[in-house]
């Protein structure tokens, strides 16, 4: 499918849409349309980014789980 066939296959179906649904579609469009986090993070991010990438390289991980309950205990902590 074209470009043009694309666009205009989306505006055959917008009103179909609910008010939701469209601004959901709004909101990705303009998120797909910005630039990407790597033209404008802050060098500490993507040096951090890039240590977290080697971590894994090396195989230094934890499970999601792991580091969700840690996370979960700083904060009940910190509520206390």
């Amino acid at each position: 499918m074209t470009r043009a066939e694309t666009i205009d296959s989306l505006k055959s179906r917008l009103d179909e849409l609910s008010d939701e649904e469209l601004a959901a579609l709004d909101q990705l469009a303009a998120h797909l349309a910005a630039p990407p986090f790597h033209d404008s993070a802050p060098a500490d991010a993507l040096a951090s980014i890039d240590r977290g990438l080697d971590q894994r390289a090396r195989g230094e991980t934890q499970p999601a789980s792991a580091v969700l309950n840690r996370l979960q205990a700083k904060i009940d902590a910190a509520r206390r």
